[in-house]
């Protein structure tokens, strides 16, 4: 007696990939969308943002692929400009904690100069020493 089940459909090889129409509809946006001068979208255009207006069933990982097999590495104007600023702002956060350092350390040697000066042992009146 022979117990082997019958062969069912055949199992799905990996992914779901694109069809020729998907990824030349693909292939054409992202003519539109990136800048290859530059290498990065326009604006602020991302696989996902693009993925999404295409519709048809398209995924954001076929967009990513074919972004960087045929056009070069993601990244958009607008995270580029971002990232500047961010840079800029860190740049100036950084220099404002080492003045605010700086302060606090003058402003501890000021305190301790007032503080030695009013409960020492002499106290300063009109520019003459008057011990107590």
């Amino acid at each position: 007696m022979d117990t082997k089940q019958p062969a069912g459909p055949p199992e799905p090889s990996g992914n779901r990939q694109p069809t020729r129409d998907q990824k030349r509809l693909i292939i054409l946006a992202l003519e539109d969308a990136y800048d290859n001068a530059a290498r990065r979208y326009r604006g602020d255009m991302t696989d996902r943002r693009l993925c999404d207006q295409l519709g048809d069933g398209i995924m954001p990982g076929w967009v990513s692929a074919l972004r960087e097999d045929f056009f070069g590495p993601a990244g958009n104007e607008e995270v580029e400009a971002l990232l500047i600023e961010l840079a800029a702002m860190s740049a100036m956060q950084a220099d404002m904690r080492k003045a605010l350092s700086e302060m606090d350390s003058r402003i501890a040697a000021l305190t301790a100069r007032t503080n030695a000066c009013v409960h020492g042992h002499d106290k300063r009146v009109g520019g003459k020493v008057v011990t107590a």
